[in-house]
């Protein structure tokens, strides 16, 4: 059996981004967390996610300005996106481009499950700093 050729590191990501970036438009629906503030370019970040994964997007702001105005979404809102698959290879990291950012309905499981946790915890009495000894 033939040796693979060796590879540097950035030829090894260009093929890697020439087959994600053949993956066809898709739309992801999720919950949002770690949203920034938008950049000086006016570029948003976050994350959207579910139970078993994680997925960063980036929706850039000639995007944005496309889409028209967009809906309020904050950490724990459910979006629906549509875009591409891309890497971005100084990271070494895929992501969704976004071309299109919709709410899909409801609060994210995730932060509605934290928040029941929350309330458990304090109903419990295991969040109150007063009986907490360091």
């Amino acid at each position: 059996m033939p040796q693979p050729p060796v590879l540097s590191v950035s030829a090894a990501t260009a093929i890697i981004k020439d087959r994600l970036d053949d993956l066809p438009r898709m739309v992801v629906q999720g919950e949002v967390s770690n949203l920034r503030p938008p950049n000086a370019s006016g570029h948003l970040y976050f994350t959207l996610g579910d139970a078993e994964a994680r997925l960063s997007v980036t929706f850039f702001s000639f995007r944005q300005r496309e889409q028209g105005p967009l809906p309020p979404f904050a950490n724990g809102s459910k979006l629906r996106v549509t875009g591409k698959i891309s890497l971005y290879p100084p990271h070494g990291a895929y992501q969704l481009n976004a071309e299109r950012v919709e709410l899909a309905d409801g609060v994210g499981d995730l932060l509605r499950r934290f928040e029941e946790l929350k309330r458990k915890l304090y109903a419990e009495g295991l969040c109150d700093l007063s009986l907490i000894h360091i």
